[in-house]
């Protein structure tokens, strides 16, 4: 009677643990059951044992349990950082685009390459010099892209091409790494 009332309680402690970190941890649920199938199967062969390593043993596949959470939610967080930082690239850019279709409201055309996007701040001193500029048409600074780094624009005066190189700042990739540009949104 008092294995089976055992067995119980170790089920019982297994599956409100596991639901109880799974939880905090915002992890899958699936990975519930699996947590309390092994912690239920250690604590059942651990209390037929009796010898002087079981504490040290309880303590130590504890302390793997933990390591191997506090791992999984570092990957998770890792996940939406570098989702974070291309969403901010993505929204400074349509930012960057609202201001330069102003600015070709009131010019006729966008700045070029050499101009940059600096002709949103501040009259351009390049030709072709705008003779309406009735800016700034952008507030507050240029910004950077989630990596810190500056976005390269490409114009020709009639069509433009903002782009962040991502998180290797090199041209292509994937993922993270992958390129964003103004033509792709």
């Amino acid at each position: 009677m008092q294995r089976i009332a055992l067995l119980g309680l170790n089920g019982l402690n297994s599956f409100f643990g596991s639901l109880v970190l799974f939880n905090f941890f915002d992890l899958p649920k699936n990975l519930v059951w699996l947590s309390t199938i092994i912690s239920f199967g250690l604590l059942t062969y651990w209390n037929r044992q009796s010898n002087k390593w079981r504490t040290v043993l309880l303590c130590f596949s504890g302390l793997m349990a933990v390591g191997v959470l506090f791992f999984l939610q570092a990957m998770v967080l890792f996940t939406h950082f570098e989702s974070a930082m291309s969403d901010t690239t993505r929204t400074n850019i349509h930012r960057l685009e609202q201001s330069l279709n102003l600015y070709h409201l009131n010019i006729g055309s966008y700045p070029t390459t050499e101009q940059g996007l600096k002709a949103l701040r501040t009259a351009p001193v390049i030709d072709p010099i705008p003779k309406n500029w009735n800016g700034p048409y952008l507030k507050g600074t240029i910004p950077q892209d989630g990596w810190n780094e500056q976005y390269v624009y490409l114009s020709d005066g009639q069509d433009y091409e903002i782009i962040s190189y991502g998180a290797d700042g090199e041209v292509g990739g994937d993922g993270a790494r992958a390129d964003i540009s103004s033509k792709q949104q």
